[in-house]
This record gives structure tokens, sequence and C-alpha cells, in this order.
């Protein structure tokens, strides 16, 4: 594991632990729902399940993570960054 792995992995732990990650996502997944994200997504998932002769969670997992990612709104994901930057900027100032 890198340094940087390590480092994501200790400010997610933080922002879990601090309830800020739920803030987040309070804030965010309406606007998801509304941009019709989260039913792409369920749907894709629902698709690529159904065409696994063998259902694995982790396989579904990073096939969802990725489309995730590159279908994620923009204007969605460039607020979850600002509130990203934002709670970090207080965490080491």
């Amino acid at each position: 594991m890198t340094d940087v792995d390590a480092f994501y992995r200790k400010i997610r732990l933080r922002l879990v632990e601090s309830g800020e990650w739920e803030r987040m996502k309070t804030t965010i997944g309406p606007k998801l729902n509304e941009s019709g994200w989260l039913d792409d997504i369920k749907n894709k998932g629902v698709e690529r399940a159904g065409e696994m002769h063998q259902l694995s969670f982790q396989t579904l997992f990073e096939a969802l993570s990725t489309a995730g990612h590159v279908g994620l709104p923009l204007p969605a994901r460039r607020e979850l960054q600002a509130m990203i930057r934002e709670y970090l900027e207080k965490q080491f100032e």
C-alpha cells in the first residue's frame, strides 16, 4: 500500500467516524436520485448480475464502482469535492 492509499484510508475513516460522510450522502443523495444516476446504477447492477454465471459481489462491486464514478453528474461531483475540500481544510488548519 502506498502512502497515498494509506492517507486516503485515514481520511475516509475520519469522515465516517465524524458523521461527515453521512451528512455528505444526505446532501448529495437526493440530487443523484433526481438526475437518474441512482436508477442507472441500479439497472446496471441488475443487468450485470443477470449476465454472471456465478454471482460475485466483488466483481459486481468493481463494475458498478467504475460505472458510478464515470457516470457521476458533474454538478454532484463538484459539490461533493467542495464538501470534502472544506472538511479537509478544517482538519488541517
